[in-house]
């Protein structure tokens, strides 16, 4: 059993980009879901969940792979952390891109406001509206730049997916199944 993971904002340390040397800077950036991070231990067979999630953790070293903080709290919210929210509990303290800026955030939230539940829980920030605004920072920085989301399906009146919602933004977005061969096809040959 995993120890339960503390909701602090301390152990949230992304890395600056500017800190990565120019050789280094990656041309896509994956900005990945909870949805997807969640959906993982349902696809993939468990003995083969390990190796995945480590490459995944090194994708995210490499800045190759990011999520916002708020994807971060809503994976590991649940009390004891099953292996998703321990990834990404771990994985979040070596995010090399930082939380979209509020000026992003003012920005797309006009186009993609019914991205957020209409009915959604005061005392809990919903990740999408990061998701997608941290995705169009980073395109707008001059990554290319895909969402990873198993959030697909509208339930209007009361919010839109987040592939929609990406949609709006012109955001290219993958499903679980997508994301899981790009990570694949960066395993070191033999791994």
């Amino acid at each position: 059993m995993c120890p339960p993971i503390e909701e602090s904002d301390d152990d949230w340390a992304p890395g600056p980009d500017e800190s990565l040397p120019l050789d280094l800077v990656p041309l896509l950036v994956v900005v990945i879901d909870s949805s997807t991070i969640i959906r993982i231990k349902t696809v993939v067979r468990t003995d083969d969940q390990w190796e995945l999630f480590t490459q995944m953790r090194a994708l995210v070293e490499q800045g190759r792979l990011a999520f916002p903080s708020h994807v971060r709290r809503e994976v590991s919210r649940e009390k004891h952390a099953d292996a998703p929210g321990a990834w990404c509990g771990g994985a979040a303290k070596v995010v090399q891109h930082a939380d979209p800026t509020e000026n992003t955030l003012v920005e797309v939230l006009p186009t993609i406001a019914r991205v957020v539940e209409a009915d959604a829980e005061p005392n809990r920030e919903p990740a999408d509206p990061y998701v997608a605004a941290m995705a169009y920072e980073l395109r707008a920085r001059g990554y290319d730049v895909a969402v990873a989301t198993d959030d697909c399906v509208d339930r209007l009146p009361i919010k839109i997916a987040l592939t929609t919602a990406c949609e709006l933004l012109d955001l290219a977005t993958w499903n679980c199944e997508t994301f899981i061969e790009w990570v694949r096809s960066t395993m070191p040959e033999g791994a």
